[in-house]
């Protein structure tokens, strides 16, 4: 439906919240580990990715849930009533629309673009989560994705011309990525349903 965008803006937004508290946390939570042990190394690494991995135990935890939700509220809905039959199999890849191929070639060219600078100050990030819910609305209102979709990536390219070319603050750049990250990824994903 029409509201799409905002739901995948709304979740986008959730995942940059959850990447950036990771990105900051766990360097704290290293130093913290290494005062409390007196020592750095392998020890002190492996309490802390060993937290981290606690913490994805959480999540499988609540994927769990989620789905045993799901499964129950299929069989209370009667959900299953709609189904088709139909069997996917890996070889219906060669069936996808030429559409769909480009979807997929612009979501790779632009996170290659985009991923080096995520660990920069996480500034991507930290703009890209609040803003990705605030774009999913104005696609939503608006209409037009692929129109949006092409005023990311030209938002993307000036980013980046600016910081190859220009003298600027690179806070600049950096603020641009992160907005033209968030209207890409809500205007992009959505075209795939």
């Amino acid at each position: 439906g029409k509201e799409l965008n905002l739901v995948f803006g709304l979740q986008l937004s959730m995942a940059r919240i959850g990447s950036t508290v990771n990105m900051n946390l766990m360097g704290w939570l290293y130093s913290k580990i290494e005062a409390l042990l007196g020592s750095a190394g392998h020890t002190t690494l492996g309490i802390t990715l060993m937290i981290g991995g606690i913490t994805c135990i959480l999540s499988l935890i609540c994927a769990l849930a989620l789905a045993y939700l799901d499964q129950r509220a299929e069989r209370i809905l009667h959900k299953e009533q709609g189904k088709t039959g139909e069997v996917i199999k890996l070889t219906d890849v060669k069936d996808f629309s030429l559409p769909l191929w480009l979807i997929f070639i612009i979501c790779v060219c632009y996170y290659v673009a985009v991923f080096p600078f995520i660990g920069l100050g996480n500034v991507v990030y930290v703009i890209s989560a609040p803003m990705s819910p605030v774009f999913g609305l104005l696609v939503d209102k608006t209409g037009k994705n692929i129109i949006w979709v092409l005023c990311a990536v030209a938002a993307t390219l000036v980013s980046h011309m600016m910081l190859a070319f220009t003298m600027w603050n690179p806070w600049i750049a950096m603020c641009l990525l992160g907005l033209s990250y968030s209207l890409l990824a809500c205007a992009l994903w959505p075209m795939v349903a």
